[in-house]
């Protein structure tokens, strides 16, 4: 979120120095991997570079949990997450053409998103669905104080509210949502900040096209990885 506000740059993001990488003979490829064969332990790249190895972990991260909102499969434009660089990317991007803004999901990312949105001046409606926001980490009580400081900063926000269709424009742009309630919130930035799960979906068996029954000795090293990396040197 502080890339998003501008208060840190991309490099600050990054967990090491870099020359950390080289001193621990560290390769780093920036690439994405388009197939895995685990009986040839072996991986194909993008860039049609192959990788071979003797030990996988698979660290993929986590992708943003998508509703099934009517009328959200319309959107071309306008529909944003908030939990990788690309989704930063395109936040950016669309940051200038925005004037107001939907946050839906009461959590952590909503939260940043909406900070980040009012940094740059866009008006904001935030929508959670449970009674009183973060009900996971707070009470009732404690609840309506960081709600009541939330609104201080000129923040729309709404408990009780849960999306149940989205709207487009005429270039396929979102336009604004409805909620469950029947309310209508006009907006040209819809940001869906409903939680993560792990990002496996390209490593599900399946949708490798490897044979000889790699997917399943696939599994069973990610199954492994922990025992597997014991041996790998600390940063």
């Amino acid at each position: 979120m502080y890339a998003y506000m501008d208060r840190l740059t991309l490099r600050d993001l990054e967990p090491y120095e870099r020359k950390i990488y080289d001193k621990q003979q560290i390769e780093r490829i920036t690439d994405w991997v388009v197939d895995l064969d685990a009986t040839a332990r072996q991986l194909r790249l993008r860039s049609g570079r192959t990788l071979a190895y003797d030990h996988l972990l698979l660290a993929t991260g986590s992708a943003p949990r998508k509703p099934t909102w009517k009328g959200l499969e319309k959107a071309r434009e306008g529909v944003v997450h908030f939990v990788s660089l690309q989704d930063l990317q395109q936040c950016e991007q669309l940051t200038r053409s925005t004037k107001q803004a939907v946050v839906a999901g009461g959590g952590l990312i909503g939260v940043e998103l909406v900070e980040c949105l009012r940094f740059h001046g866009k008006r904001v409606t935030f929508l959670v669905r449970e009674p009183w926001y973060w009900p996971v980490a707070l009470g009732g009580v404690e609840a309506e104080m960081i709600s009541d400081h939330i609104r201080r900063h000129d923040v729309d926000l709404r408990t009780d509210e849960e999306v149940a269709e989205v709207s487009v424009d005429g270039n396929g742009r979102v336009s604004g949502v409805k909620t469950v309630g029947g309310r209508e919130f006009a907006c040209q930035l819809l940001g869906i900040c409903i939680g993560v799960q792990p990002a496996i979906g390209s490593a599900r068996a399946g949708q490798h096209p490897a044979t000889n029954g790699s997917r399943h000795s696939g599994f069973r090293l990610l199954r492994h990885f922990v025992a597997q990396c014991l041996g790998c040197r600390r940063l």
